[in-house]
C-alpha cells in the first residue's frame, strides 16, 4: 500500500512538472499575460489621440496643423461647457438657470463626495483667486484660475502651491 501511495505521488509529481514545462512562456506585461496598468493607460491615451487625429484631421496628413487645433478645442470647450450646464441642471432646483448658494453648496457637497480630495485644493485657491472675496469666482477670476492653470501644465511642473499657506 505504501509503495502504490509513493509510486503515485511520484508520477502526480511527475506529470505537474512536465505541464509547466509544456506550458506556453508567459506574455510580457501584468499577470496572466494582461498589460500592466501603465501599458494600458498608455494604449488607452495612444487610441484617444489617433480618435482625436481621425476626427479633426481635415487635410489628411496625420498630424494637426493651427486651424485644426484650433477647431478641436473649440469643440472641447463646447462639450466642456455643455457638461458644466448639465451638471449644474441636476442642482437648479428653482429652475432659474443659475445656482444660488444653496444649490452651489450642494453642488460642491456632491462633488466632495465623489473626488474627497479636491475640497481643501479648491478652497486654498478660492483664497487665491478670489480677488473681491465674495466666496465666488466671477468670470474673470475663473478665467485667471483656468490661465494660471494651463501655464502650470504647460511648463510640466506641479502647480505651486497656493499663497498664504506658510
Amino acid at each position: 500500500m505504501k509503495r502504490l501511495y509513493v509510486t503515485s505521488l511520484l508520477a502526480l509529481l511527475t506529470a505537474g512538472v512536465s505541464a509547466q514545462t509544456n506550458a506556453p512562456a508567459p506574455k510580457p506585461g501584468g499577470p496572466g499575460g494582461f498589460p500592466a496598468r501603465g501599458e494600458r493607460r498608455a494604449e488607452r491615451r495612444a487610441e484617444r489621440r489617433a480618435d482625436t487625429i481621425k476626427q479633426f484631421d481635415k487635410d489628411g496628413d496625420g498630424k494637426l496643423n493651427e486651424e485644426e487645433r484650433k477647431a478641436m478645442t473649440e469643440a472641447n470647450r463646447a462639450r466642456m461647457e455643455e457638461f458644466r450646464k448639465a451638471r449644474e441642471k441636476q442642482f437648479d432646483k428653482d429652475g432659474d438657470g443659475k445656482l444660488n448658494e444653496e444649490e452651489r453648496k450642494a453642488m460642491m457637497e456632491e462633488m466632495q463626495k465623489r473626488r474627497p480630495n479636491a475640497g481643501p485644493q479648491f478652497q486654498e485657491r478660492m483664497k487665491q483667486f478670489d480677488k473681491d472675496g465674495d466666496g465666488k469666482l466671477n468670470d474673470e477670476e475663473r478665467k485667471a484660475m483656468r490661465e494660471a492653470h494651463r501655464k502650470a501644465q504647460a511648463q510640466g511642473r506641479p502647480k505651486p502651491p497656493p499663497k498664504g499657506n506658510e
